[in-house]
């Protein structure tokens, strides 16, 4: 009988030791992005190769993501569309579990729909040859990604919605008269964004381009 007690106490001290180092895999930590995301966006992404980060306090696994969606087109391959995907790695007496996890696609979400509220007048003045590449640092968890929501969080929260960009243009600048065409034209669309409230934290470059 004490053998066995023995036995028991041994195989004890073992199990405990192996949870004591037992390790958050990246497998899991996928799952459990994976799982964030789609609760979060509604739709399937990618995640790329997942590595451990650390601070020197904290711990985590990131990696970069896009969504699925964008495989086989041109927007696989674009920096523009992708952004990181974080899991924490919390450490307890039993070894690690998996924590939080967070992304910041809001970037994307919000250059997206900024991209739409501008186009319309961008087309109505330009044409249909116009490609628009913003860098809006506001990132948030939304449930309403309309650039007039983003607006009216902003006006809310009281920040700055603080917009970079450049605004390619397909057409071709021969003569003054098509120059000062052009000029009309931005002029028109720095009023357009003066009345939507959106024009006083930018810095916006306009690229005229042969077509």
């Amino acid at each position: 009988m004490k053998k066995i007690f023995r036995i028991f106490i041994v195989l004890s001290i073992i199990m405990l030791f192996i949870s004591w180092n037992k390790k958050a895999t990246t497998y899991e930590a996928k799952e459990a992005l994976s799982k964030h995301l789609i609760g979060r966006y509604g739709e399937e992404f990618e995640i790329g190769y997942m590595g451990r980060r650390s601070d020197g306090k904290e711990v985590w696994y990131e990696a970069e993501i896009y969504p699925s969606k964008y495989v086989g087109t041109p927007k696989e391959r674009d920096k523009y569309y992708r952004e990181s995907g974080t899991v924490n790695i919390e450490k307890g007496i039993f070894g690690e579990k998996l924590g939080k996890a967070g992304d910041t696609y809001g970037i994307v979400k919000v250059n997206e729909s900024a991209e739409e509220f501008y186009g319309k007048k961008l087309k109505e003045l330009f044409g249909d040859n116009v490609l628009q590449v913003y860098d809006i640092w506001f990132n948030r968890i939304l449930e309403d990604y309309s650039f007039e929501n983003i607006i009216k969080v902003s006006d809310e929260e009281r920040t700055a919605l603080i917009m970079k960009g450049t605004i390619y243009i397909f057409g071709r600048v021969e003569n003054d008269e098509d120059r000062e065409w052009y000029r009309k034209q931005i002029y028109e669309f720095t009023q357009f964004m003066r009345e939507r409230g959106t024009f006083e934290y930018i810095k916006l470059n306009f690229n005229i381009i042969d077509e």
